[in-house]
């Protein structure tokens, strides 16, 4: 059975850099404890929607 929480990963052709103030940090740090994950899966979780917007709006410009 698949696992529903699992991150489909795909390479790509840029890099996102996302800036966080301490507080924003700790409150990721926080959340990924309570749920028993690390903060780069939270991270990734949080910027899907925005790779996948990005991606598809790049997409129709070309």
């Amino acid at each position: 059975m698949k696992n529903e929480n699992e991150i489909k990963e795909v390479r790509l052709d840029r890099i996102i850099t996302i800036r966080l103030t301490g507080d924003d940090y700790n409150a990721l740090l926080n959340l990924s404890r309570a749920r028993g994950s690390d903060v780069s899966k939270v991270i990734r979780t949080l910027t899907t929607p925005i790779v996948n917007l990005t991606q598809k709006n790049n997409s129709k410009s070309k």
